[in-house]
């Protein structure tokens, strides 16, 4: 699922803002939900930043990537 996250935090790290879902500033409310309106409109482009997203994490963020991750930055320590 495409996600929409704020521009603080970690979040905003999974996510590249208009391909796999949307980055959006924290004081600005309104533009989640003008995003989460978006996505709920136009199934396609939702399906498709899932796909993008889905593939994202695969590259990034399973468990050997982060470990192999984790084990770069404590043998640098």
């Amino acid at each position: 699922l495409p996600c929409v996250v704020s521009n603080r935090g970690g979040l905003k790290e999974s996510v590249i803002d208009t391909i796999t879902g949307f980055v959006v500033e924290v004081e600005y409310p309104e533009d989640v939900v003008e995003k989460i309106q978006f996505l709920l409109q136009d199934e396609n482009a939702a399906r498709i930043m899932g796909q993008k997203g889905r593939l994202n994490y695969e590259g990034k963020f399973t468990a050997p990537i982060w470990t192999q991750s984790m084990k770069n930055i404590f043998k640098n320590v």
